[in-house]
């Protein structure tokens, strides 16, 4: 299996509870892949990398929470993110 950490700044979050708004505090994180095709890594740039976070279970929550982010790379399967991915935002009440 081989590793190659990215750097990426697309961060987003989905299922925002209506009448709330979020501030992603995280810039940008470093993202470590894993493949068993270490010319897969290679071929993955930065902009095909996106973090998104699910606020689902936010219903009303406000203030800064850290939240569990979910990796996705765009059209390269059998990749993978090693570890858990945490971001930082802050959600309020519109």
């Amino acid at each position: 299996t081989h590793t190659k950490t990215f750097t990426t700044d697309n961060i987003s979050c989905t299922n925002l509870k209506y009448g709330y708004s979020a501030k992603i505090d995280t810039k940008s994180m470093e993202i470590t892949l894993r493949s068993k095709d270490a010319d897969v890594l290679d071929n993955i740039k930065p902009n095909d990398i996106s973090v998104v976070v699910d606020l689902s279970d936010y219903e009303s929550t406000t203030g800064q929470v850290i939240a569990n982010g979910k990796v996705i790379i765009n059209k390269y399967d059998n990749v993978g993110a090693v570890g858990d991915v945490k971001v930082t935002l802050t959600i309020s009440k519109d």
